[in-house]
């Protein structure tokens, strides 16, 4: 018995001296703003069970900004299903430090706690990692930066374990899964509470008054007389690092439960920005796919209808170049259909933009609940088609929501491996009805947006607005894509002479005016009947023809133009945007080798390779004379395909 109580009298001690020594180097590091992880190797390994895998990292002597004294091994894993081909998780559990049943995530696996959508969504993490002592908090937020790595993300998915395992590691969206739930276990990991700072220097010996998660002046000067009583810069961020000295100070790092902040209860004084290290080079990735594209560029907006929806039953789905939708990191196409047969893979050269709501939010459904977007939210209706349900205004035009919205598409880019954004309602006027805003301070609100999000992206990742019909000069300096939403009202069968030279101009205007590089996704609706939307089938002779002239225009008059001639949004009550894939969409002669030719008002061409496309708005034909001397005739309102064949050049027919 005496042994064993000596034994036990040893291991306090013991104990004792590692808490008294990393205290007094924490409270005495001059380094506060910079988490320090430290260990002597890291090892990865893998197994399997059924369709399920799991890769765990086992880290040996580790050191963290709340330890001095390193511990011998920590270890963390991500789940995943190879049935249903996706990593799902991070997992803690009793290899990586005792887990209380209370606060596990699943009641049927105790001891454990899952990190993933559901977890982070509902409060459980937050409140999993405010019971865990510092010490703890400080080895979760170290090894899940450890992944934002991409080498380290590859180190892990080259571990050997299986010939299906194998096969199942080797497709690269599993490493952007893995930087994603990285990612997402890091952000809440990182956020300071007010009410948590507050009560620190409250228990310090701190005025501050009542302790009520709002940071006001008397917090902000009890925090300043805390710096200036221990010499500590007044430019401090407020980082969990500080708070985490602030615990040292009270010989709280070894003990749990010591925070009460959550998202509900207190302000968030600060949280983790993304670094732009961590996000591609877009410069060379975007720039790589423009110069790959073909002849004939079309794109998808959103899930573009039920019948051409964005799914493995669609053969077409590897010949559209620019993508958009709404995603929650989750279903982003490259990542989708990085694992189907090679013939429903998607494009290489496919530009994906994740759909931002930046102006509203959907009551009745949860994926616009960005992490933050709470404070924003208003209760005016926001006044669009009934079809969208019930929606509110989000205040854009707060002096703090462009900082706000630059960090959460930057979050985005990463975590969905996007090539940039997508705006939708990127239109003053249209901004005026549900705000109450006047034009300038509409005008305002957008600028300070559109400058923030391209100082937050960089040069060249992609900014795409839905401009509609308008000629927006006041963001231009900023973006670099712009969606021609070319609106028809209910029962307008086809658009007049007037409306397609407008398209012209749009087309001219933005090529010559937007942020390099250019883009424009040209969306012209087909001819249709109200309440009888196969009155003029999408095939027939006339769509054909008008898809070929606005095919024509969106190839000839900008650099990098797209198309989409696509259904009315008032044919169908609850999908926008379905469309046929014409045949000549296929066409190829190559890339140009000229610009924009103007030969008269609503007539022009641009010299392929082994070719030209021209188009003609105009009620009357047109001759144009190439270079070298051929003389051709455009009908009225048409587009003309042309391939150079030998010494002849054969065109495609009009419809």
């Amino acid at each position: 018995m005496k042994s064993i109580y000596l034994l036990n009298l040893i291991f306090n001690f013991c104990k004792l001296i590692r808490l008294i020594l990393a205290t007094f180097i924490l409270i005495f590091s001059s380094n506060i703003s910079h988490a320090d992880f430290q260990f002597e190797k890291v090892t990865y390994y893998g197994d399997v069970d059924g369709e399920y895998i799991n890769l765990s990292a086992t880290f040996y002597n580790i050191i963290t900004d709340a330890l001095s004294v390193p511990i011998p091994t920590f270890t963390m894993g991500f789940d995943g299903n190879m049935g249903r081909g996706r990593f799902h998780s991070i997992r803690f559990d009793e290899a990586s430090f005792p887990i209380p049943h209370k606060v596990s995530s699943d009641p049927d696996q105790p001891g454990r706690f899952f990190v993933y959508h559901d977890t982070l969504r509902d409060g459980s993490f937050r409140k999993f990692y405010n019971y865990m002592n510092p010490v703890k908090q400080s080895l979760i937020e170290a090894v899940c930066e450890h992944f934002l790595n991409v080498n380290e993300i590859k180190k892990m998915t080259s571990v050997k374990i299986d010939s299906i395992a194998t096969d199942f590691l080797n497709f690269d969206h599993h490493k952007k899964d893995l930087k994603r739930l990285a990612l997402d276990c890091l952000k809440p990991s990182k956020i300071v509470y007010a009410r948590d700072i507050q009560n620190q220097l409250s228990k310090l010996g701190y005025s501050l008054g009542n302790i009520n998660g709002e940071w006001g002046a008397k917090s902000e000067h009890a925090l300043n007389q805390y710096f200036a009583d221990r010499q500590i810069s007044a430019d401090t961020k407020m980082t969990t690092i500080l708070l985490r000295r602030m615990q040292a100070e009270l010989g709280e790092l070894e003990q749990n439960n010591t925070l009460v902040g959550t998202g509900s209860n207190s302000q968030e004084l600060t949280a983790l920005k993304v670094e732009n290290k961590h996000l591609k080079n877009f410069k060379k990735s975007i720039n790589e796919k423009l110069q790959n594209r073909g002849t004939i560029n079309v794109f998808r907006a959103w899930t573009g209808g039920k019948e051409t929806s964005w799914d493995r039953t669609n053969p077409n789905i590897h010949r559209y170049n620019l993508y958009w939708n709404v995603f929650d990191g989750r279903d982003t196409p490259m990542e989708k259909f990085s694992g189907v047969a090679s013939s429903t893979k998607v494009s290489p050269n496919l530009l994906n933009l994740h759909a931002i709501k930046w102006n509203m939010n959907y009551t009745y459904t949860e994926f616009d609940d960005y992490p933050g977007i709470d404070r924003y939210i208003t209760k005016k209706k926001w006044f669009h088609e009934d079809e969208h349900g019930e929606t509110v205004t989000v205040k854009f035009w707060d002096d703090s929501y462009p900082s706000y919205l630059s960090e959460l598409a930057k979050d985005s880019l990463l975590k969905n491996n996007a090539d940039g954004i997508m705006l939708d309602w990127w239109q003053d006027k249209q901004l005026l009805k549900s705000t109450g805003l006047l034009i300038f301070q509409a005008k305002k609100a957008t600028t300070n947006i559109a400058k923030s999000l391209r100082n937050a992206l960089g040069d060249h990742a992609i900014i795409l607005g839905n401009v509609g019909w308008t000629f927006n000069k006041t963001t231009t300096k900023y973006i670099n894509g712009v969606f021609l939403e070319l609106y028809k009202s209910p029962g307008v069968e086809r658009y007049n002479t007037n409306e397609i030279f407008k398209m012209e101009s749009l087309l001219s205007f933005y090529d010559q005016n937007l942020h390099s590089p250019r883009l424009i996704a040209m969306a012209p609706w087909r001819v249709s009947k109200l309440n009888d939307p196969l009155a003029i089938p999408p095939d027939s002779k006339e769509n054909i023809k008008y898809a070929k002239l606005f095919t024509a225009m969106a190839i000839v008059v900008p650099e990098n133009g797209y198309i989409l001639y696509s259904d009315n949004n008032w044919d169908t009550d609850d999908e926008d945007y379905g469309s046929v894939y014409y045949d000549f969409y296929d066409f190829d002669i190559g890339k140009p080798t000229s610009k924009y030719i103007k030969v008269g008002s609503g007539f022009g061409y641009k010299e392929h390779q082994r070719g030209f496309i021209a188009y003609n708005i105009n009620s009357s034909k047109k001759t144009l004379t190439r270079a070298n001397g051929q003389k051709f005739t455009i009908p009225e309102k048409s587009g003309l395909f042309c391939e150079d064949k030998g010494n002849t050049t054969e065109c495609l027919p009009i419809d």
